[in-house]
């Protein structure tokens, strides 16, 4: 319905053929005839060089200029629909992996606090055992020392003095007089 002769404006359900030069003016069949793009075109004064028949058989680059608007449209909108789906698709694939990700770094970290909480209760009960550890060897060295202390005591309060302590071992075994106190009973 819009397709018409620049120069004499008829419409194409009365003209067989039109033309196209590259100025971007269209003619029917009769002003193409009378010279109306040679050697300029007379509407515009622009030299034209080229002269295409419009019909089925042209170049693709001038035939997108005479195709139906609307299936151009429907056709572009799909192939937009089309480019936003895959997008979104993608989009959605790259979300679920984010989200996956996440839920895993947040087990990581919960079980990273438990062990950090393990650690923390096991450093507290080693250094309490390395405690009680240095107060038994104290108490054990006090010991030894009051040991050592009681046997000396006992040997001089018996006479048993500059003995070795085999001889105090058969003094101690031999003598019924002597009784010495159980200290560790």
């Amino acid at each position: 319905p819009w397709l018409h002769c620049n120069y004499c404006s008829r419409l194409a359900p009365g003209c067989p053929q039109f033309f196209f030069g590259n100025c971007g003016h269209i003619a029917c069949d009769k002003c193409t005839e009378n010279n109306v793009f040679s050697p300029k075109c007379i509407k515009c004064q622009r030299e034209t060089t080229k002269i295409i028949e419009i019909n089925e058989d042209m170049e693709e680059d001038a035939k997108k200029y005479f195709q139906n608007i609307g299936l151009i449209y429907e056709n572009l909108c799909m192939s937009i629909k089309r480019t936003v789906e895959f997008q979104m698709r993608n989009a959605d694939r790259l979300l679920n992996y984010k989200k996956a990700k996440i839920r895993e770094l947040m087990a990581n970290t919960t079980k990273d606090t438990e062990a950090c909480e393990l650690i923390l209760q096991l450093q507290r009960e080693k250094e309490r055992l390395e405690l009680d550890n240095k107060t038994l060897l104290q108490q054990s060295e006090n010991l030894n020392q009051s040991r050592i202390d009681t046997s000396r005591m006992l040997l001089l309060g018996n006479g048993f003095v500059n003995m070795s302590g085999f001889s105090f071992m058969l003094a101690s075994d031999t003598s019924s007089s002597i009784k010495s106190p159980d200290l560790f009973s």
